[in-house]
């Protein structure tokens, strides 16, 4: 099953995938770009911000259980 990434006002790039059920992505939606990470499993998709507090964060990878990402 495909899940559109959100719709909502801002732009989300970098997405990568996490599991089967998980893609990590940067967002500005909350004013700065932050690492959300979306779980696809719910029908509708949940989105969970990953980071916050400002900065700029991009480029989100991911190894095993642990995120990475370039923040500036």
């Amino acid at each position: 099953q495909l899940d559109q990434l959100p719709t909502d006002p801002g732009i989300d790039v970098d997405p990568t995938f996490a599991s089967d059920t998980e893609v990590v992505f940067a967002s500005n939606r909350s004013g700065n770009f932050e690492i959300w990470k979306r779980i696809t499993n719910t029908g509708t998709g949940t989105d969970v911000r990953l980071t916050k507090d400002g900065g700029t964060r991009v480029n989100p990878d991911v190894f095993g259980r642990q995120v990475v990402f370039v923040e500036y």
